[in-house]
Order: structure tokens, then C-alpha cells, then sequence
């Protein structure tokens, strides 16, 4: 973090991501003094299985 900090003029954002089912990741981010700034959640579906769906998926 240091070095990068002394190579990049002017303030700087870092953002990073990581599951929330993982506790060792989260912990080493908090050391480093990252802190949570928002939640995300990602769903998907299978389209194959959808109501309505008339046709095969390829």
C-alpha cells in the first residue's frame, strides 16, 4: 500500500470486493484499513427452466 501510495501523485481510491463468506479476506482488508462501503448481490436464473419460455435454449 505504501509504495503505491508514494508512486500515484494526488489523492487515490482503491475499491475492492470479496464474498461476504469470507472472513479472512474481510479481516486482512480491515488491517489494511479498507472498510465496507456498500452491498452487492448477484442473482441468475436458468432461462431454460422460465415460465413462458416457448422454445429451446441453444
Amino acid at each position: 500500500m505504501r509504495w503505491l501510495l508514494a508512486e500515484l501523485p494526488g489523492p487515490v481510491r482503491i475499491s475492492t470486493t470479496t464474498g461476504a463468506e469470507n472472513a479472512h479476506m474481510i479481516r486482512v482488508n480491515r488491517e489494511l484499513g479498507f472498510g465496507p462501503e456498500r452491498t452487492m448481490l448477484a442473482v441468475r436464473r436458468d432461462l431454460a427452466q422460465a415460465p413462458g419460455r416457448t422454445s429451446p435454449v441453444s
